[in-house]
């Protein structure tokens, strides 16, 4: 169990996260960087926002949450900040190392990042290259 940014996250078979409205851990699907912020990803948890398993899912999933809530109820006020948050296991993707959830390609993790490509194959445009003599 651990807090960052000011969210409460446990680990065990999956992976959960504290909501104080509800005075409940909620199942998430992963946790990860979107190039601008971390973002928590539960689509498979909130499909019908008028279901009272809203957030959970299934009947069994929110038996668990609720058994979770009362395990680990005193840690929460006590869980330890940290600065960066390893969710998932680091993963090389062309020239970085980049920590998800979900295994991604460059080309999905450009997408999320909202960037294109770079690379040292070309020099800028625009600018011409002179050579310099030494007298």
């Amino acid at each position: 169990m651990f807090r960052f940014q000011g969210r409460v996250f446990l680990k065990r078979t999956l992976w959960f996260v504290w909501e104080p409205s509800w005075d409940l851990f909620r199942p998430i699907d992963g946790f990860s960087w979107n190039g601008r912020a971390y973002e928590i990803v539960d689509t498979s948890y909130i499909k019908d926002p008028f279901s009272e398993l809203f957030g959970f899912g299934t009947l069994e999933m929110k038996a668990l949450c609720i058994k979770l809530t009362d395990e680990s109820l005193e840690g929460i006020e006590s869980a330890p900040v940290v600065k960066e948050a390893v969710v998932g296991s680091p993963t090389w993707v062309q020239d970085r190392w980049v920590v998800t959830t979900s295994p991604q390609t460059w080309r999905e993790h450009l997408r999320v990042i909202g960037c294109r490509r770079r690379t040292c194959r070309a020099g800028p445009r625009g600018k011409k290259f002179t050579k310099r003599t030494l007298r």
